[in-house]
């Protein structure tokens, strides 16, 4: 049903949403809302299980993401421009920065993004 609370958990919390059909390329935009600390979950799409997991301490945004074989992904993680941004501990350049959010495309596989 449209406007239910699990299309908001998933689109919005976690922000899964499809770019192309049949999540074949697909977004991941959390959304942190009010006093959420930490949001954990996955979807089981047709090309394999997506999971959105983060956690918000003070300024510093962690976030967890497994993008499954045979997709790619534009990740947005919460930061400012100033932030420095690490996945596995090491520091990388993204994309761009849009709308307080750093943003990095990659293809299949396990990330540890963290801004600070």
């Amino acid at each position: 049903m449209f406007g239910s609370f699990e299309e908001w958990f998933y689109r919005s919390l976690l922000g899964i949403n499809p770019l192309t059909p049949a999540f074949e390329k697909f977004v991941i935009k959390p959304q942190p809302a009010g006093d959420l600390s930490w949001v954990k979950g996955s979807y089981e799409s047709v090309r394999g299980n997506i999971i959105s997991e983060w956690t918000k301490n003070g300024d510093a945004f962690s976030l967890h993401v497994v993008i499954p074989a045979n997709t790619t992904a534009l990740i947005y993680i919460s930061s400012n421009e100033n932030a420095v941004i690490t996945e596995g501990g090491k520091a990388i350049k993204p994309l761009r920065y849009e709308d307080g959010y750093a943003v990095i495309e990659t293809g299949s596989g396990e990330y540890n993004f963290m801004a600070k």
